[in-house]
């Protein structure tokens, strides 16, 4: 996550794994390549991709396809 997200997301880290279903750790790393308000996220499943221009892409795309049906 951007180091200007890092702070107040690690202070209230235990809230957020209460989010998580069942998660039992978080390790929260800051990464400048990371635009402020996403994140990175890595788990033994695979990688999300979360950040704000990954997000606003799939809605731009899901938008997109929804207008070409009708």
């Amino acid at each position: 996550m951007n180091p200007k997200d890092f702070d107040i997301v690690n202070q209230n880290r235990p809230e957020l794994l209460k989010y998580c279903g069942g998660v039992k750790g978080m390790n929260v790393e800051p990464d400048e390549i990371v635009s402020r308000g996403g994140a990175a996220i890595s788990t033994n499943f695979g990688e999300i991709d979360a950040t704000v221009t990954s997000i606003m892409n799939e809605v731009e795309e899901k938008l997109a396809d929804a207008y070409s049906r009708d």
